[in-house]
């Protein structure tokens, strides 16, 4: 009995570290979907200068 308790303990504690893990998983997901988020708006932001100058200067 006492080895089962010992082992529920042990899972408990390593459950603990892996919910830990995950959050900070968690935390670094957000951080790359918010650069990326970033980057898509500067790129599109520059496609459209690009297509704006391209117009107003009589390209079309």
């Amino acid at each position: 009995c006492e080895e089962a308790k010992q082992e529920v303990q042990d899972i408990q504690v390593r459950l603990a570290v892996v919910e830990s893990k995950v959050a900070k998983i968690e935390e670094n997901i957000e951080k790359i979907l918010s650069n990326t988020n970033w980057l898509v708006k500067s790129i599109v932001g520059g496609m459209i200068a690009a297509i704006l100058t391209f117009v107003l200067k009589g390209g079309l």
